[in-house]
């Protein structure tokens, strides 16, 4: 999935710290039987994922979404647009610098 060496190997994220982070929970003892690896088929499905499709279905639900801007392992770009399409049923949006106030 992720690679020390992407210039290298084929993967899906080509990023050497996301193999770095995995690789320090697996050996702090917090996830210990973690293996960092997948299939062709696995990662397909995560590639093609959308939350969008079930957006509507969340009625009078509570929902909390904590994004970090320029998070460099998930697509929060993706995630604040999820918020805002959710907005209808009363979700708000906070940056880091209001929610701290």
């Amino acid at each position: 999935m992720s690679s020390t060496n992407p210039p290298a190997e084929l993967s899906t994220w080509p990023f050497p710290r996301i193999n770095e982070v995995f690789s320090k929970l697996q050996q702090s003892g917090e996830a210990t039987r973690h293996e960092h690896w997948s299939t062709m088929e696995s990662t397909e499905l995560l590639l093609n994922y959308s939350v969008f499709p079930f957006l509507p279905r969340i009625l009078d639900t509570r929902v909390m979404m904590i994004v970090a801007e320029g998070d460099n392992i998930t697509m929060w770009d993706r995630e604040i647009a999820a918020a805002k399409a959710a907005e209808w049923f009363g979700a708000s949006l906070a940056d880091t610098d209001t929610a701290a106030k």
